[in-house]
């Protein structure tokens, strides 16, 4: 459809950082006509989200904020994750595994074009998921899958039909107290009515608002509350 030919420009051009990623991920060497059927399937249109979601969109966050700030409009609870892509896998599964058990049918992702240059705008990703897509399907889509869910340079908006949750990805949010490269961080808010569905199916412990990594020290963990902005410490 001609209405996604930019994004397939933008994206599939040889000098894109996404296209030149998917030699390092495997995922091809960029399929302009395998990302064009996956874009008419999943992309959502300028005028399909101005006429059917932008208003549920901004009833959830608030468009014009970044963080520290709140940037959720809504009372709800927060936990946050740690990580530099919107998701991996696990992520994936758990995240579609508390949406299941809420009833929900689908997911968004919008692109945040806050503080973007106006030349940019114009390629910001929205796209439009049933949540029953399998892992594989929604890698599916070489070039485009790359640049939603493996590039650590850009930050999304996630929400469902409901308006009862909302995900706010920041790849590169920067607490320079912490960490002066900036601190990947994926905050989800959700009505208090979700609090154990959200909290047992991402593994948070009680008494905590993030997750507990592993893979870093016991000395270390302390440090990780520092990492979560203030205002989305409950």
């Amino acid at each position: 459809m001609a209405q996604f030919d930019k994004l397939l420009d933008y994206f599939g051009h040889p000098d894109s950082w996404e296209v030149f990623h998917l030699s390092v991920t495997n995922r091809g060497s960029g399929d302009r006509e395998k990302v064009q059927k996956y874009l008419e399937k999943y992309g959502l249109s300028d005028t399909a989200y101005q006429s059917e979601w932008q208003q549920l969109h901004s009833s959830i966050f608030d468009l014009g904020r970044q963080l520290p700030d709140m940037i959720f409009k809504k009372d709800f609870e927060f936990i946050s994750l740690l990580g530099g892509v919107m998701f991996e896998q696990k992520d994936f599964e758990q995240f579609q595994s508390c949406l299941q058990q809420i009833g929900e049918r689908n997911f968004l992702i919008v692109q945040d074009t806050f503080g973007m240059p106006s030349d940019n705008k114009e390629y910001a990703l929205k796209m439009k998921y049933p949540l029953n897509i399998e892992w594989d399907e929604l890698m599916s889509g070489n070039f485009i899958s790359t640049a939603l869910f493996e590039a650590s340079k850009s930050d999304y908006y996630i929400f469902g039909d409901s308006g009862e949750w909302g995900m706010y990805v920041a790849t590169e949010y920067v607490n320079k107290v912490v960490n002066p490269a900036g601190t990947p961080i994926r905050i989800t808010g959700f009505d208090p009515k979700y609090r154990t569905i959200f909290r047992d199916t991402f593994e948070i412990p009680e008494g905590q608002y993030c997750e507990n990594i592993d893979y870093i020290s016991e000395a270390e963990k302390p440090d990780l509350k520092e990492w979560v902005p203030e205002k989305y410490r409950k």
